[in-house]
């Protein structure tokens, strides 16, 4: 999964990741993960902060760190 985290605000985090990721991620929890028309054609998901788990978010985050450090090495 590439994962990159790229707009934290108050309210959601946006990710951009591959397109069978964000099939699966929409499917299995749309009250978390969505997107907005802007996003449709972009390999991108939008992840509510009200509704993400701690667990889930700090799997997203180190994801989103590990694939940021491996692209400066």
């Amino acid at each position: 999964m590439c994962l990159l985290i790229v707009r934290l605000s108050r309210v959601h985090l946006w990710f951009a990741l591959t397109s069978p990721t964000r099939a699966e991620l929409l499917a299995a929890d749309p009250d978390v993960y969505y997107v907005t028309d802007h996003y449709l054609n972009y390999t991108s998901v939008l992840v509510r902060l009200s509704r993400v788990t701690p667990d889930v978010l700090r799997d997203l985050l180190g994801m989103a760190h590990k694939f940021v450090t491996a692209k400066r090495a």
